[in-house]
């Protein structure tokens, strides 16, 4: 919300008078937003929940909806969907009720327990990951993977050395092969390919293929290259940081082993709490650590705002004037096209200097197939309002 004239003022208590915020109700239904500067993906934050327009009168009401849905009935266990018949496209709406439902309230041991014994006829979205004990109870045609725009990621801490030397973190780029890593989605750029570009997506538009792949003779090269700069005879030992759950420990074995089998790399694993990586990232106290990051709107400054040399996020280390400038020049350009080749120059530039190694997310899909219309949304939300039996 920082973007709207005063809105971060009046946040912090700094500015009292709300009149004085860049918002204004000019009638009933216009509504004028006045920014503290120029955003061209302004238009794109404003399908996104935190600035949908609500009145007075319907923020004080126990509940609200101008969707295609209104609440019939919420507990802890379901949410009660039927069709609103005030909804301005309310003759596209084919669903007349969506049940979401808690597998807890139906007596199963998670979503794809409740799917396997019919009890549901969607399982799965951004973030959820399938129980794969139960993959071979499953249909073929049950199952999909769906790729949403969140990106996982080992980011070297350029403050520390050898990090800082570029010959040794392309080196250890070089050396990984990731689809060996058996994670999602290989990706060899920072933006994942469900973000928009100017007109279709933004990876179709700006292909990866250039970027950094496997090459060994190259890596074994640069890291030789590198510490002899640094003054070494080989690679001393480091510490990968990652998080507790969802496998990360054994995703980051596949990694290390690379980097030994192939460099000779000794790499030892640290296991922490998510809130203990992140204390030690923002600290700087890490060599090589986890990380994960999630479009918060469609575009793909939502990924490279992240590198910013004044991004509160960037705890890389990594700081590029060029980077920063690409960055500021797309933000001011309304020309979408233009907009994009500003962003491939920042985000070339970002990968050259191998900042981290990546891989894209997708979300384990579990769906009846006589459902129609119901896809995975860029951020990896259920989009069902379309959707239909066949």
């Amino acid at each position: 919300m920082y973007y709207v004239a005063g809105a971060e003022s009046y946040h912090t208590g700094k500015l009292k008078d709300f009149a004085k915020v860049g918002v204004k109700a000019i009638n009933d239904d216009t509504l004028q937003v006045t920014l503290k500067g120029k955003y061209a993906y302004f238009p794109t934050l404003l399908a996104e929940p935190e600035y949908y327009p609500v009145s007075q009168e319907a923020k004080e009401a126990a509940s609200i909806s101008n969707g295609p849905f209104q609440l019939q009935a919420r507990s802890n266990m379901e949410i009660k969907l039927i069709k609103n018949p005030h909804y301005y496209d309310a003759a596209s709406i084919r669903l007349s009720e969506v049940d979401l439902l808690s597998p807890l309230g139906l007596n199963s041991e998670n979503a794809t327990a409740a799917f396997v014994n019919g009890q549901v006829d969607w399982a799965g979205g951004g973030n959820t990951m399938m129980d794969y004990k139960y993959k071979d109870t499953v249909a073929e045609n049950y199952y999909l993977q769906a790729p949403y725009a969140s990106t996982y990621y080992y980011q070297f801490n350029l403050g520390q050395k050898p990090f800082s030397n570029i010959n040794i973190r392309k080196a250890l780029s070089l050396a990984v092969d990731r689809k060996a890593l058996l994670m999602a989605i290989p990706a060899y750029g920072f933006v994942p390919s469900p973000i928009f570009g100017s007109r279709a997506q933004y990876r179709t538009e700006v292909s990866d293929a250039a970027y950094y792949r496997e090459n060994l003779s190259k890596a074994k090269e640069l890291l030789a290259k590198g510490l002899g700069q640094e003054g070494l005879s080989k690679m001393p030992p480091f510490t990968v940081l990652v998080n507790e759950g969802d496998d990360h420990a054994a995703l980051v074995k596949r990694l290390v082993k690379q980097w030994n089998d192939k460099l000779g790399v000794t790499t030892t694993i640290k296991v922490q709490s998510w809130q203990a990586v992140l204390a030690s990232r923002q600290s700087g106290s890490f060599q090589v650590a986890r990380a994960g990051w999630s479009a918060d709107y469609n575009d793909p400054a939502a990924f490279l705002n992240y590198f910013r040399t004044d991004s509160a996020d960037n705890d890389s280390g990594w700081s590029n004037k060029r980077y920063d400038e690409f960055i500021k020049q797309a933000e001011q350009t309304l020309d979408s096209a233009k907009r994009v080749q500003l962003y491939a120059k920042a985000e070339k530039l970002l990968m050259s200097e191998a900042v981290m190694l990546s891989h894209n997310y997708v979300a384990d899909i579990l769906r009846n197939p006589l459902i129609a219309g119901v896809y995975i949304d860029y951020d990896g939300s259920i989009a069902f309002s379309r959707g239909y039996w066949k």
